[in-house]
């Protein structure tokens, strides 16, 4: 599978939403999120790098669909990066 542009990697995390892995510390080092019915704070901020600009955006976590997302958070040398699990893609 070919690696997703940032856009289409957008598209495919607001669509799949995102699975977070044990390796996360998410309360020590995000913006605080909690579930509501919508806007912008139901979701994990993410700034996807891009090479013409960043794009930001809010993902979703909390909803039932996120559980089968091929998309996994983990955090690898103090860093967070997506995985596809698909094809272990960063």
């Amino acid at each position: 599978m070919a690696s997703l542009n940032p856009c289409e990697l957008e598209i495919e995390l607001f669509c799949r939403g995102l699975r977070i892995d044990s390796s996360c510390t998410l309360e020590e080092d995000a913006r605080g999120f909690r579930r509501t019915r919508a806007g912008l704070g139901s979701g994990l901020e993410l700034v996807i790098p891009g090479r013409l600009k960043d794009i930001w955006c809010n993902v979703p976590v909390f909803e039932h669909f996120c559980a089968a997302s091929p998309f996994l958070l983990v955090k690898e040398n103090g860093r967070y990066v997506v995985v596809d699990t698909r094809s272990d893609e960063a």
